[in-house]
């Protein structure tokens, strides 16, 4: 007997059998020592593969933010439901909680443990594994900013004046205890509301509770280029019709207007503003400059363009839209302006009494009866926006995004954002409209 079996049978034999018992406790030992090496190693495996779940879980939840930031039970069921799809193990279960204020997501994913030996190992019931993950930027589908940081009613509804954004957040950056008023009567439907200061008004059907005392977000289009203001091609364009209030120079009554004038205006510099005074005009594409005057449309006038851009520059350069005017446009796909429909510019001088000896409302106002298609950006850093009257604006608008100092809506209107991008070939700016950042990031 040569091989090294056979010297051990041998031994055995030779020794009568008095070293089976031993080899055999030997080996038992042995082999629990083992098995336990193998029962923790597989467990610890098991715990990884957990972590990994509970870490994608809470990264794919946190996404969710980007598109509804104030649906807790969405996000939570997103992070379960990302669970049941991708683990390999039936048996696991999530359990998972949105935290609103801080845009953060907390998950735990738990199993049984598995295990293959007897030991302290086997007594191991179960694992679980825990994550949290914020979204990186500000939540939801932006439409709708109020940019002071300070004023009170930066977003401001009295009477029956409505705003239905069905799909998207709005938001006021104003600190003051009323950053948000919304009147009894008055009503708001968004799928977020959030106020980086206080709210006044009570939750409706209609309405969810404001997030308040919510962090500030930054003007999402500051320091947007500014197009060329170019020489004067017009001074004080008045476009009259019958019950015309100005002449072109604004400073008495035309005496025998005529019937009402329809006209067609280019592109460019219009120095002391422009007013649609009962007239009709129709615009060529590209970008008109509002230099120290109005945009006004006023006594039934009516202004239509497709992929047009107003830039309100200078002393008195207010928007102007009054009761019984047609307004219907769409703004740029290219160029300076693309996809902004108004820029005011955020160095506009403050507001002061009329020159012209009108008695208008402060800021920028839209109380026509018929401004329902407004697609694209408007963005109005200079001052409050009044929306005011008893009809919809905006509502046959494929979309609208709208940013202001403050907001005033009076009486009846209903201040409808649309947010159907992709039914539009007008550009939405970058930092405004839906979320295109949606990076998320680990806490735990």
């Amino acid at each position: 007997m040569n091989t090294p079996f056979q010297r051990v049978i041998s031994f055995v034999l030779d020794t009568g059998g008095n070293v089976v018992v031993p080899a055999a406790v030997a080996f038992c030992a042995l082999s629990a020592i083992v098995g336990g090496v193998i029962d923790m190693s597989a467990l610890e495996g098991q715990k990884k593969s957990l972590q990994v779940l509970a870490d994608n879980a809470a990264l794919s939840a946190a996404r969710e933010f980007a598109i509804s930031a104030n649906n807790g039970q969405r996000i939570e069921e997103a992070a379960k439901a990302f669970v049941t799809a991708t683990a390999e193990n039936p048996n696991v279960s999530a359990i998972a909680q949105a935290h609103l204020d801080t845009l953060t997501v907390d998950v735990t994913v738990r199993a049984p443990a598995k295990t293959f030996f007897p030991g302290p190992a086997a007594k191991v019931e179960s694992l679980s594994a825990s994550a949290t993950a914020r979204l990186a930027g500000e939540a939801g589908n932006i439409c709708m900013i109020g940019l002071s940081g300070d004023a009170s009613n930066t977003i401001y509804m009295a009477s029956r004046a409505r705003i239905t954004a069905a799909k998207c957040a709005i938001y006021s950056n104003s600190k003051s205890t009323n950053s948000i008023v919304v009147k009894e009567s008055a009503q708001v439907t968004a799928d977020f509301l959030y106020s980086a200061g206080g709210f006044k008004g009570a939750p409706t059907d209609t309405m969810k509770q404001p997030v308040t005392d919510a962090p500030q977000i930054g003007d999402p289009l500051a320091g947007r280029p500014m197009p060329r203001v170019g020489m004067c091609d017009e001074n004080d364009f008045v476009v009259t019709g019958a019950g015309a209030k100005y002449t072109k120079a604004r400073k008495s009554r035309k005496k025998n207007a005529p019937a009402v004038v329809t006209k067609t205006l280019d592109p460019g510099t219009y120095c002391g503003g422009l007013v649609i005074d009962g007239g009709k005009v129709e615009l060529r594409p590209g970008i008109y400059i509002i230099k120290d005057g109005l945009l006004e449309v006023s006594n039934g006038g009516s202004m239509a363009g497709e992929n047009v851009g107003f830039f309100l520059t200078g002393d008195e350069t207010k928007l102007n839209f009054e009761a019984k005017s047609t307004v219907d446009l769409t703004a740029p796909k290219s160029g300076a302006m693309t996809g902004m429909l108004f820029y005011a510019n955020p160095a506009n001088p403050p507001e002061r009494p009329s020159k012209m000896g009108k008695k208008l409302k402060k800021g920028h106002v839209i109380e026509s009866d018929n401004a329902r298609r407004l697609v694209g950006t408007i963005y109005l850093p200079d001052d409050k926006l009044v929306v005011d009257g008893n009809s919809p604006v905006a509502d046959r608008s494929e979309y609208t995004v709208i940013i202001a100092k403050t907001f005033e809506l009076d009486n009846g209107p209903n201040l409808v954002i649309q947010t159907n991008y992709d039914a539009s070939d007008i550009p939405v700016p970058d930092g405004v409209g839906p979320k295109q950042d949606t990076s998320v990031r680990l806490l735990q």
